[in-house]
């Protein structure tokens, strides 16, 4: 059972439709206060830059969301989308966007089912179905530039200040060379 981390049927989960990306920045953080109040266990997805999707004006990496829940004190766990990551007959955005967030205080929650705590590193995923329709979609549309690339590219680099300076470095040389 995918949600087997929960001890007992009576624990409150929230489970969040994936529809953060329709509101404002400043609207998604009063959403993610509310969702915090309502409840310890929060089963969350929201769309992520360059998805798409019809009105999506908050498309932000499931990092950025986590550290949302973070100022609530909420931990990010990654335990549903290895579970179903290959599975197509779930729609692939949830199969990508799904994370669950657990208040330490949640007395309900088997912490050992839902394994380590996520990184930025591990959350951030594209799943390749996806990054190809965005890929195609964005080339039809005359959006993807070289300078999209990059950016993309220096958000799945190492982070820390160092390795930051030395990618910009690198890619604002070749990309001088392309514009």
């Amino acid at each position: 059972m995918v949600l087997g981390f929960l001890n007992r049927v009576s624990t409150a989960a929230l489970i969040s439709p994936p529809s953060t990306s329709h509101l404002t920045p400043e609207a998604g953080e009063r959403f993610i206060a509310t969702l915090c109040k309502g409840s310890q266990v929060v089963l969350f997805s929201a769309a992520i830059p360059d998805q798409g999707g019809s009105n999506h004006i908050n498309e932000q990496w499931q990092s950025y969301w986590a550290r949302r829940f973070a100022q609530h004190e909420f931990e990010c766990f990654d335990p549903i989308r290895p579970a179903i990551w290959s599975d197509t007959a779930i729609y692939p955005w949830y199969r990508q966007n799904m994370l669950v967030f657990v208040h330490p205080s949640a007395a309900n929650v088997d912490r050992v089912a839902l394994g380590p705590q996520a990184t930025a590193r591990s959350m951030d995923l594209v799943l390749p179905e996806m990054y190809e329709g965005t890929v195609e979609r964005l080339k039809t549309a005359g959006r993807i530039t070289p300078r999209r690339i990059a950016r993309n590219i220096l958000h799945a680099l190492p982070y820390g200040k160092d390795a930051h300076v030395a990618a910009h470095r690198f890619f604002r040389t070749r990309l001088s060379r392309l514009t």
